[in-house]
């Protein structure tokens, strides 16, 4: 009974410890200074996850993108982590309307890759796994014509994404940078 009183208050320190501070802030910089550090060590996860699949599919011809994709899959679910714990802070009074634009583009972003992520998996297959004198055939032509349409639905909205993380002042996460950000 103790044990498990024990390992429960222990996963809830665990959940608020990840939580992070779920406080408001007063101005645009505030919000800034609170965002930033979460992407930019988002972003040095991503970083790390790439790293190591380059490493791993390094000189290999016939592993296809096997690792790759696994990176995008995990970077992926860094990325989600890393807004959930953005979306815990409010806005700064007046801008919380460009808040919740940006955070609805991330989110129809992150749809739209994992769409394209799923596809590009399949057309991995057809290249590595069934390989053809063709490459692929008809199969692997219809599946481009869908990343196609995928990745121009995914570029204006990345324009979106990219002009209201601008205006707020978030710039580790619209530039993919990491390190120290600098307070402002």
């Amino acid at each position: 009974m103790i044990k498990a009183r024990l390992a429960l208050a222990g996963s809830l320190l665990a959940l608020l410890a990840a939580a992070g501070p779920a406080f408001g802030a007063a101005t645009r910089a505030e919000y800034a200074n609170q965002v930033n550090p979460i992407c930019a060590a988002a972003n040095a996860e991503t970083q790390r996850i790439f790293e190591e699949a380059f490493r791993k599919d390094e000189g290999k011809r016939r592993s296809g993108f096997k690792h790759f994709n696994r990176a995008a899959r995990e970077s992926h679910a860094v990325h989600v982590a890393a807004f959930a714990q953005i979306k815990l802070i409010s806005a700064a009074p007046g801008d919380e309307s460009l808040v919740a634009a940006w955070i609805a583009a991330d989110e129809q972003l992150l749809a739209l890759s994992e769409r394209s992520q799923r596809l590009s998996e399949k057309l991995d297959k057809l290249f590595f796994k069934k390989f053809t004198p063709f490459g692929g055939g008809r199969k692997a032509k219809r599946i481009e014509r869908k990343l196609d349409r995928l990745i121009a639905e995914i570029e204006p909205l990345l324009e979106l994404y990219i002009s209201y993380g601008t205006q707020l002042g978030v710039t580790y996460c619209v530039t993919g940078a990491s390190g120290t950000p600098p307070t402002i």
